[in-house]
């Protein structure tokens, strides 16, 4: 299957070529005027070094609020507007996200409203695609043209409908941070596509990738790019239950390349008699969490295989250290018009402070609806 990114950062000639020497084929970027979008000239920047470029559109699509069939309507000719701006051909794709963790029926028919909103506006043009969780992408079946899985929030499931998928995030590439995504299929929406053939996969060896379905007999397994733990379990005749507790995995999402995974043996048992088990709940930060247990972001990522402390999702069950603290920490909800200085100048503290605390890269960053740590 053939391998992608998706990333915030701007590209240059340079740097896409880099990552297609890397061995990457398709590149996903976001439509519009901000920090995290391309230009004309970066998509033929793309284009130029062999990338095939896939249009992503996300407006503040992180909270079920935000869904409706009039903000779909919005939406669909914004981003109908920025994809004729940078020359994207009619009949290609655009994603619009849906970055949280849906559920219910009442969230998913309002999801359902707001893909109508958008399809109602760009049809004519562009075809639909849908960012979600296995949840979302379940329930928009037969509804879009394309379907783009995200591994947070699926709990190692893999829809069937899905063209694409989002198996890895914020990895460091050739200097570039991006997220990792594979295509199961030729056709995602691409520009100008010709189609992703599998002989384009130049990650994997002819061995490996000849070998990539055959059953597991060994003890152990090396993960390699592309694997989930749920395919792993299929291969080696067992479950992903099974396959978590035999190596103390919280997060079945989350497995790095390299790491050696168990087949068999006994379940280990947690080395820290003060282990406990939280569960996560709405407008939870991992370092909020980290603060409350008198413990680190870091410690909580290591402790349960969490790549990004950013993506983590209510009623997810983590590990943590230590007991809650009473120590007299404020948390604020983040809404429009806050920034980091205003909230620091607020509860009496610094931005170093609450960059430091909520492990922000940019404290011009900050999302509304975010929880953060402001004392």
């Amino acid at each position: 299957m053939s391998q992608g990114f998706d990333c915030a950062t701007k590209l240059t000639e340079s740097s896409a070529k880099r990552l297609k020497n890397a061995g990457y084929n398709f590149a996903l970027r976001y439509l519009g005027n901000s920090w995290k979008s391309f230009n004309k000239a970066e998509s033929v920047a793309i284009q130029k070094v062999g990338l095939d470029l896939v249009s992503i559109y996300q407006g503040t699509a992180n909270k079920a609020s935000y869904f409706n069939k009039a903000q779909g309507q919005k939406d669909g000719k914004r981003a109908t507007t920025w994809a004729n701006n940078v020359g994207q051909p009619k009949g290609s794709a655009i994603y619009f996200a849906v970055d949280y963790a849906a559920a219910g029926a009442s969230q998913l028919n309002n999801i359902k409203d707001y893909f109508a909103g958008v399809k109602s506006t760009i049809s004519k043009d562009f075809k639909v695609g849908v960012y979600g969780s296995f949840t979302v992408i379940e329930a928009m079946s037969g509804l879009v043209d394309y379907y783009w899985q995200t591994y947070a929030w699926s709990s190692g499931k893999i829809s069937k409908h899905a063209h694409l998928r989002q198996y890895h995030n914020n990895v460091t590439v050739q200097g570039l941070n991006i997220d990792k995504n594979e295509a199961y299929k030729n056709d995602i929406g691409q520009w100008g596509s010709k189609g992703l053939s599998t002989s384009e996969k130049p990650s994997a060896s002819k061995k490996e990738s000849s070998t990539t379905n055959k059953k597991l007999t060994g003890s152990t397994y090396k993960v390699k790019s592309g694997d989930t733990l749920s395919a792993i379990a299929s291969r080696a005749g067992t479950t992903v239950k099974t396959l978590q507790n035999l190596n103390d995995i919280s997060n079945p999402d989350v497995i790095k390349v390299g790491q050696t995974i168990k087949l068999k043996g006994s379940a280990k048992k947690s080395a820290s008699t003060n282990t406990k088990t939280y569960t996560i709940k709405s407008g939870d930060t991992l370092s909020g969490i980290a603060s409350k247990h008198g413990t680190s972001t870091k410690k909580l990522q290591d402790l349960n295989n969490i790549s990004n402390p950013n993506k983590i999702y209510a009623g997810q069950k983590i590990k943590v250290t230590g007991s809650a603290n009473s120590s007299g920490n404020k948390y604020h909800t983040v809404k429009s018009g806050d920034t980091v200085s205003g909230l620091a100048k607020k509860y009496g503290s610094s931005q170093a402070n609450i960059k430091k605390w909520n492990s922000l890269k940019n404290v011009n960053l900050i999302q509304i609806g975010q929880k953060l740590r402001v004392k």
